[in-house]
């Protein structure tokens, strides 16, 4: 009768063990998820010369980074390194809830039109179905639009083989709680940022420059979004400074000082 009595207290306790150790386990990863894990460009091959592609090594950390399993993950794009990138989509959803895109050092993108042969060539990089997102600087964003604008037919009407649609450096479609500040972007070729089919987007302190008599480069563009707040911002391009087409509302902006550029337009399209 001993022997089933220790038996049975050595069986108790084991479970006890295993319970306990199972609420300890579960705690840690609970905690784990709270971590901001790091994803670094360069330690996915990147160069940052701005001569070789970095477009596989952008989206392999981009990969890692909408995939982590903590609740905070940052893509760090570091200083003093310039990154050539082609035509890029960071996809979501995300795992992580909150995903800072931090951009320190520069971003180019190819400086001729043929790089956009069999590809979209209305946009660059563009981010797809990500919430939570917060891009921010202080690094540049180069589209290197001169290429563009020289072909272009709104300014070379009589040239042979001019081009209507140039690339967008900065598309967010579909996106929620996003925002993006202390950011240069810089010479797009028609756009600078377009965001279509959003809510809660926030833009802060950021400076979007191209030439005056560079052709239809807006420097935002909101579409079919809602909930969209712009401060602080300088915005110098050849087209409107913020223009603003269907089916939107709640759209706040202050404090954005536009030259050269055409204002603050409603587009409506019929």
């Amino acid at each position: 009768m001993k022997i089933i009595i220790r038996k049975y207290v050595s069986f108790e306790l084991l479970g006890s063990i295993l319970f306990i150790s199972l609420l300890w386990v579960q705690q840690l990863w609970s905690e784990d998820r709270d971590f901001m894990s790091s994803f670094n460009v360069l330690d996915y091959g990147a160069i940052g010369d701005g001569i070789i592609d970095d477009t596989l090594a952008f989206e392999m950390t981009w990969e890692s980074t909408c995939n982590a399993e903590t609740d905070n993950a940052e893509m760090i794009v570091p200083k003093g390194k310039t990154f050539l990138v082609h035509t890029l989509v960071f996809d979501g959803p995300c795992n992580p809830t909150k995903i800072s895109f931090l951009i320190s050092g520069n971003v180019v993108a190819p400086d001729s039109p043929d790089a956009w042969e069999g590809r979209d060539q209305g946009q660059w990089l563009i981010f797809d179905s990500v919430n939570g997102l917060d891009v921010n600087g202080p690094g540049t964003i180069d589209g290197r639009g001169q290429c563009w604008w020289d072909i272009s037919c709104k300014t070379h009407r009589q040239s042979t083989g001019c081009v209507k649609l140039a690339p967008t450096v900065l598309s967010f479609l579909q996106c929620s709680k996003v925002s993006m500040r202390n950011i240069s972007v810089v010479n797009s070729p028609q756009t600078h940022i377009l965001i279509s089919g959003c809510d809660d987007f926030a833009i802060n302190s950021l400076s979007i420059r191209s030439p005056g008599k560079s052709p239809n480069t807006d420097g935002i563009h909101i579409s079919s979004s809602h909930g969209v707040l712009i401060t602080s911002t300088n915005i110098a391009s050849g087209d409107d400074c913020v223009s603003i087409g269907d089916q939107t509302s709640n759209i706040h902006i202050s404090d954005v000082n536009c030259g050269p550029g055409h204002g603050v337009r409603q587009v409506l399209i019929i």
